[in-house]
Parts: structure tokens; C-alpha cells; sequence
């Protein structure tokens, strides 16, 4: 025989209630806000970028 675990939901949790409460009242993205955070060109500019500055922090003699 096994025995049957409860289930544990988010809602369960107090913790998860404050933060969906909190989620519920933040403020939605602008239209300009989301296309910039899902142009294809932006994000591999800010990764090029990401990864020199990563490049740059490794070669660096202290």
C-alpha cells in the first residue's frame, strides 16, 4: 500500500498569496517596453555587449 502525500498548492502558502497580491497590483508593461524587451536585434546587442564586458573583467590584470 502507499500512501497518499497531500498535495501542496501555491495557494496553500502565505507567502504565495502576499506575492500575488503584490503581482496583482504592479504595473503593466507599455507597448514600447515590451517590444524592446522582444526585439531580436536589441538582445543580441545587449548579449555582444554582456559578453565583452565579461571578456574584459577576465583579461584584466589585478
Amino acid at each position: 500500500m502507499s500512501a497518499k502525500i497531500p498535495a501542496v498548492t501555491p495557494a496553500d502558502d502565505h507567502a504565495s498569496i502576499d506575492v500575488a497580491e503584490r503581482i496583482s497590483t504592479a504595473p503593466l508593461p507599455t507597448k514600447r517596453t515590451l517590444r524592446l524587451r522582444q526585439s531580436l536585434p536589441l538582445q543580441a546587442l545587449n548579449a555582444v555587449k554582456f559578453g565583452v564586458r565579461i571578456l574584459l573583467v577576465s583579461r584584466a590584470d589585478h
